[in-house]
């Protein structure tokens, strides 16, 4: 009995599809899928990349609180407060005294966290020295000449004052310059960044594209696996399928010998049969004929009447003569039988 043809089973999708029309479908897939991967990553990476919208919205707010408010390192707010110390009245002096003073630890809060940055050796020098040893001089003498030389002021004598402002003043000149230059270097290295960045982002768009690739092609030797395998199975489905008819003919083949051989045994079993029955006819035939014979023979050694003794030479001549007649139907029969076979 042949085994049982399990035709292979179709994804629900694809009942009603063909194995290209399947192939196209998922592969549009997958190119519409990679594609929206990648303009949407190109859409992210324009709008924070250098000078692009997010990237100048945040530049220009630090280019505005820049240019409102002064930087801590650059002391040119502390000089313009010592001024208006140095023309106020003593009763008007602590309240700017007090935000010079806030602007004293915001410098040096601001020099401790600049130290910590990883900024280049060349601007870290700069401005920890450059720009910190004027400002520093300055606070110093604010502190320890200024402030001192004012209670002189307060009681006649002016000279103190002016000679410590006179120092204050060339410790700003120099902290100004120093902050300029610093300014300059600043600008180079920012376009060093702004160069660096777009080409990390360039980078990013040739391996966005790589791996996008990538990804592509191995979607597309996976399609192609699948299509491989389904077609293999349709394959196996019909080798199985063709060799079942096979087995099916062979067998057919096979029992129709079988049947011819059982019906070449009964043929032969009936001619022996009658060839029995033929011989056993002969036989009974042969030997009634002698019986007849013999009766024939003795009736005429009794000395029978003229007529009755030609009758039984005739019955004795008949009963002779027909076992030859007989024996020659049955071989005659025999022949056209075997001639038949």
């Amino acid at each position: 009995m042949s085994a049982e043809i399990v035709k292979p089973a179709k994804p629900f999708f694809a009942r009603a599809l063909s194995i290209e029309a399947q192939f196209r479908l998922l592969l549009g897939g997958i190119v519409v899928a990679l594609l929206a991967l990648s303009l949407w990553s190109y859409r992210t990476l324009s709008q924070v990349a250098v000078n692009g919208p997010l990237y100048n919205r945040v530049v220009m707010g630090k280019d505005l609180e820049s240019d409102i408010l002064p930087p801590p390192q650059y002391v040119v707010e502390s000089f313009l407060l010592l001024n208006q110390i140095r023309a106020a009245a003593p009763a008007q002096r602590a309240p700017l005294m007090a935000r010079l003073e806030h602007q004293r630890e915001l410098f040096y809060a601001g020099h401790d966290a600049w130290n910590g940055r990883p900024l280049p050796e060349g601007l870290k020098r700069m401005i920890a020295q450059d720009v910190f040893r004027p400002a520093d001089a300055f606070f110093r003498e604010y502190a320890q000449g200024f402030v001192p030389a004012l209670v002189r002021f307060d009681q006649g004598d002016r000279g103190a004052v002016d000679a410590s402002y006179a120092r204050l003043a060339a410790d700003y000149e120099s902290n100004r310059a120093a902050v300029d230059a610093l300014v300059l270097e600043l600008g180079k290295y920012q376009h060093v960044l702004e160069d660096d960045a777009r080409r990390t982002i360039m980078h990013s768009y040739v391996w966005l594209g790589i791996v996008s690739l990538i990804l592509l092609a191995l979607a597309v030797l996976l399609v192609l696996r699948q299509m491989a395998a389904s077609i293999a199975r349709r394959i196996r489905y019909h080798e199985a399928l063709s060799k079942a008819h096979r087995d099916a003919y062979r067998q057919a083949v096979e029992d129709g010998e079988e049947a011819a051989r059982r019906a070449v045994l009964a043929i032969d079993d009936a001619e022996r049969r009658n060839r029995a029955l033929l011989a056993l006819a002969q036989h009974e035939v042969q030997v009634t004929m002698r019986v007849i014979a013999s009766e024939a023979q003795r009736g005429l050694y009794d000395g029978p009447a003229a007529e009755q003794r030609d009758r039984l030479e005739t019955i004795k001549m008949v009963a002779e003569a027909l076992p030859v007649t007989v024996a020659r139907l049955f071989a005659d029969s025999e022949k056209k039988a075997g001639g038949a076979t």
